[in-house]
């Protein structure tokens, strides 16, 4: 998705104050969506905002070069005014979100800055001239059917390509990247967000992303080179399963599986590759980097992380790490890792459910590490139900390497259908909750009211006294369930109390229980 870039490191002390300038074009201002909330994610992601402001420009430019340069000298000049006003130095980080013409007075300004600050470029519907400046860090996003640039002979892809810039090329897109279907148009603009948020929040590691960006639900696994091109397989194998689940499927690109995966140094137990143990630095990664991106463009997400072999062990490591997961896809996990089992059995796993599966001929061979994969996930299995975390333990035909693609599939579908019915269970208790609540405190209730509610009551007993009550007030308490949605049935002394008021109403009115 986007190139790799090198770490960037600051002095000891300095204070990371980051700065977004947005520059919007003439006709499209600070208002219009794409400017309005690439500017809430940059905020979000800890820039503060500087909306650089010009006018006077004369009508109907676009096809008048005269006009066009006289209103670029304009608002050239009136944004070096503005921002003579600002203590730029101040800053380790500047970043120029720019639409049409907003992209060539950044470019400009951006050439005539003290060296040794560090400038990064959205760029929406970039004019070619904007290329004549060095840009450096930055991504593009254009319209095949964008008049400003001469449509049919565009340059700006290859300008991109020039500089070794990701241009994003919305298909049928004019210069405010629209195409007149207001579906289409509204599912490019979330795809355009999402990638400026992942732009903006300095994604180091090739991404691939399939589904709906602004969804709630996140699915998130590493991926290596080759299995890049099994994902869309993968994701349609989800939506086969998962019916009408709105989600978003993100795939990271590792560079080096073994290091950056394992969650600690280990020799090899196969070839001669040994395990790095740079585990801890790629969930950092995710809970640093990749997360907060997400979380920028909408702000409450649910996060679900799997991934097959190295990846499902790595899962299951960052479930005992973090609770920012609601649940874990670990499919034929490498479980046999040296040391995971002692790990796994000592750090209660903090994610809200596990998906296990292995493939029934995975423990059949003739190396004594990779033989321990059956037995460990077994009891692996057996921990986690003693210790009453949701789980499901699938056994698959065929050895490790068959159908990686559906069999991850299959773990993330069983996490969206455990979402699902658990969101399905606490919508039907509640409505219980809510009418037994209406009929205990209306003053007019008669005794055959009450008596009408003895199987809304025993139900609602029967789910407090059941595991399942307790899942989801955990999951509730870790924060795994929406914000918006009615909870009154999840309240410890609610459900108590209104079952003890029951039973006092029965005994006040002698009318049994």
């Amino acid at each position: 998705m986007f190139r790799r870039r090198k770490r960037t490191g600051y002095h000891k002390g300095k204070a990371m104050k980051k700065l977004a300038l947005i520059f919007p074009g003439i006709g499209y201002t600070i208002e219009k969506p794409l400017l309005r909330e690439s500017m809430q994610i940059a905020e979000r992601l800890g820039y503060e905002l500087r909306p650089i402001l010009y006018s006077g420009f004369p009508k109907k430019v676009r096809g008048d070069r005269d006009k066009m340069r006289k209103s670029y000298e304009l608002a050239l000049n009136q944004a070096r005014e503005q921002l003579s006003a600002m203590e730029l130095s101040t800053y380790s980080e500047l970043l120029l979100i720019g639409k049409s013409i907003g992209t060539t007075v950044a470019a400009c300004l951006a050439a005539e800055l003290p060296a040794g600050i560090k400038v990064r470029f959205v760029l929406y519907t970039p004019l070619e001239e904007t290329f004549a400046f060095p840009l450096g860090d930055a991504v593009v996003f254009t319209g095949s059917a964008d008049p400003w640039v001469d449509a049919e002979n565009s340059r700006i892809p290859d300008l991109c390509r020039q500089r070794g810039i990701p241009c994003f090329l919305t298909p049928e897109g004019n210069h405010s990247l629209e195409t007149g279907d207001e579906e289409t148009d509204l599912r490019n603009r979330e795809s355009i967000l999402l990638l400026t948020a992942l732009f903006i929040g300095g994604l180091e590691r090739p991404i691939h992303m399939f589904g709906s960006p602004a969804a709630e639900t996140v699915l998130l696994q590493m991926s290596d080179r080759r299995g890049a091109v099994l994902l869309e397989r993968e994701y349609r194998e989800i939506c086969d399963r998962a019916g009408e689940e709105d989600f978003l499927l993100l795939a990271v690109e590792t560079e080096d599986w073994n290091r950056e995966l394992s969650p600690w140094a280990a020799p090899a137990v196969f070839g001669e590759e040994d395990f790095g143990g740079g585990g801890t630095d790629t969930l950092a990664w995710l809970l640093d980097h990749l997360l907060p991106a997400l979380t920028a463009m909408r702000e409450e997400r649910f996060f679900y992380l799997g991934g097959y072999s190295l990846a499902g062990l790595f899962a299951l490591w960052a479930g005992c790490r973090t609770e920012r997961f609601a649940g874990i896809a670990a499919v034929s996990p490498s479980v046999w890792f040296p040391g995971f089992k002692s790990y796994a059995l000592c750090h209660p796993l903090r994610a809200g459910r596990v998906y296990l599966s292995l493939g029934d001929r995975e423990e059949r061979t003739h190396n004594p590490v990779l033989a321990e994969v059956g037995d460990t996930i077994r009891e692996l299995y057996r921990y986690l139900n003693d210790e009453r975390i949701p789980c499901i333990l699938e056994w698959n035909p065929g050895d490790h390497f068959r159908q990686p693609e559906l069999r991850t599939a299959a773990g993330f579908a069983w996490l969206l259908k455990e979402r699902r019915l658990q969101r399905e269970r606490i919508g039907h208790y509640e409505g219980l909750f809510r009418e037994a609540e209406r009929v205990l405190r209306a003053p007019e209730s008669t005794d055959e009211d009450l008596l009408s509610l003895k199987d809304t009551v025993a139900q609602l007993a029967a789910y407090y006294e059941d595991f399942g009550w307790w899942q989801d007030y955990y999951d509730d308490d870790a924060g795994f369930l929406p914000k918006n949605m009615e909870r009154g049935v999840l309240s410890e002394d609610g459900i108590y109390n209104l079952l003890e008021r029951y039973r006092e109403l029965l005994d006040e009115r002698g009318i049994g229980s």
